[in-house]
């Protein structure tokens, strides 16, 4: 997994989200955009199946804690059916590409 930071309110996660080790790329990623004022961050995930619960636990978390609407658009079919069936699309505002 890749994580590009496209703008001060924009990331688009590459690849597939599987381990752990991307939960704490993505918090960093969140963070950062985060603590430069954004309010609103939209997520890009053109190619990830699947998303781990700790992915889903930090979107959470981002939206009810930190008070940032999170708003996710993705590429693949099955992972929109996965939050679909996880009750997330309106929560995490999903959109498909």
């Amino acid at each position: 997994m890749d994580i590009e930071i496209i703008n001060d309110s924009e990331i688009v996660i590459k690849g597939h989200i599987a381990k752990m080790e991307n939960y704490f790329e993505l918090k960093k990623a969140l963070k950062t955009l985060i603590e430069n004022g954004a309010n609103s961050i939209k997520i890009k995930i053109p190619d990830s199946v699947t998303i781990t619960s700790s992915a889903v636990g930090l979107f959470l978390r981002t939206i009810n804690e930190d008070n940032v609407k999170i708003s996710l658009i993705v590429g693949n079919d099955h992972l929109y059916s996965l939050l679909d069936s996880l009750k997330m699309l309106e929560v995490f505002n999903v959109k498909r590409m």
